[in-house]
């Protein structure tokens, strides 16, 4: 399955603290924190064959990223799907000055902006680095060319689209039913190696709480 950083009950119609899972949207439930490589990357969601991959590798491009680089800008159209080969990224959303964080993403990993893909619109979100990365690019056209030529990469595109979706409605339920020490707790819980790379801002963000409410639940925990 993949899905990108939610913390989802497993259950939600009996409630359980003791029973979640972390779905990551567009990346592979409880995967380590290592290097991705291209094919492991796309057989997480669907078993492309080797041809197609084939096809994909000589058309991408190995790029780095720096650190709070963007590789899809919001209000900017992009003509590229990106996979993370190794790195770290969040999903962020501005507004009127105020910015949320969606969710994060891992290496394998796959980013673009929907809007581009299906409508050739700008971006409505910004992925944006957290830590030097390296990231695999490839453009819509040769997606699409693949695509009509090797069935199982439309398999894979719509695997992706359903769980996606259904990350985002799994999420919002967690975040509907669950108070702030128990989201909190249980995403230092399933992803301790997260917590420690992630700025305690977009923590908060991403938790949908004030970096001062992390702050007084951590003193809590912590306190003898």
């Amino acid at each position: 399955p993949k899905t990108f950083n939610s913390l989802i009950p497993e259950n939600c119609a009996g409630i359980s603290t003791q029973n979640y899972r972390i779905f990551l949207i567009f990346a592979t439930l409880n995967r380590r924190y290592s290097k991705m490589e291209l094919a492991e990357a796309l057989r997480c969601t669907y078993p492309v064959t080797d041809k197609t991959i084939n096809m994909l590798l000589d058309v991408a491009e190995l790029v780095p990223v720096k650190k709070k680089e963007a590789i899809v800008e919001q209000g900017k159209r992009t003509n590229h799907i990106f996979f993370v080969k190794e790195g770290l990224f969040r999903v962020a959303y501005e507004c009127e000055g105020k910015e949320d964080t969606i969710c994060f993403g891992l290496d394998g990993d796959p980013f673009t902006s929907m809007h581009s893909l299906h409508k050739n619109e700008p971006a409505q979100f910004s992925c944006i680095a957290l830590i030097d990365s390296v990231v695999y690019k490839i453009s819509f056209s040769d997606i699409y060319r693949i695509m009509n030529e090797n069935h199982d990469l439309a398999f894979w595109m719509n695997n992706l689209l359903v769980e996606q979706v259904y990350a985002f409605e799994r999420r919002y339920i967690f975040l509907s039913n669950f108070d702030a020490p128990t989201r909190y707790e249980q995403f230092i819980k399933m992803r301790p190696e997260l917590f420690s790379r992630i700025p305690m801002k977009y923590l908060a963000q991403y938790l949908k709480m004030q970096p001062e409410t992390i702050s007084r639940i951590r003193a809590k925990i912590t306190k003898p």
